[in-house]
């Protein structure tokens, strides 16, 4: 299904793959010459970057809907961390469910094909 991305897609996916491929190694090789240096720290992080490039791959080529659901399911789970780490006034709640309000409207703009309007609602 890789043939639904662009070429310029294609290339960056492939230098992505190939980053982490060259990271594993070095991983590896780290590991086996000096096991207590502290690399042990890095295996899980290298785990966690191959599973979220796959699961970025698999909403690419999939589907042009299953890519911007995803993308509306990261800017949600972008938006309620970063209100989590700011303090938030009682004042300030309605605003933030506006917000998260704007979310799923922005993304359906994006999937009618309203791209200007998606656009200009951004600033707003």
């Amino acid at each position: 299904m890789v043939g639904a991305l662009t070429p310029n897609a294609q290339m960056a996916l492939g230098g992505i793959v190939a980053l982490l491929v060259l990271a594993t190694v070095g991983v590896f090789v780290f590991n086996r010459l000096a096991p207590d240096n502290g690399v042990n720290e890095l295996t899980p992080r290298l785990r966690s970057w191959w599973i979220m490039v796959a699961t970025f791959s698999a909403a690419m080529t999939i589907s042009r809907t299953a890519s911007l659901i995803f993308l509306a399911l990261i800017s949600f789970l972008a938006l309620k961390e970063y209100l989590s780490l700011v303090t938030v006034r009682r004042a300030d709640r309605s605003i933030a469910l506006w917000a998260y309000l704007a979310i799923p409207l922005q993304y359906y703009w994006l999937f009618s094909g309203y791209y200007d309007t998606a656009l200009l609602f951004v600033p707003l």
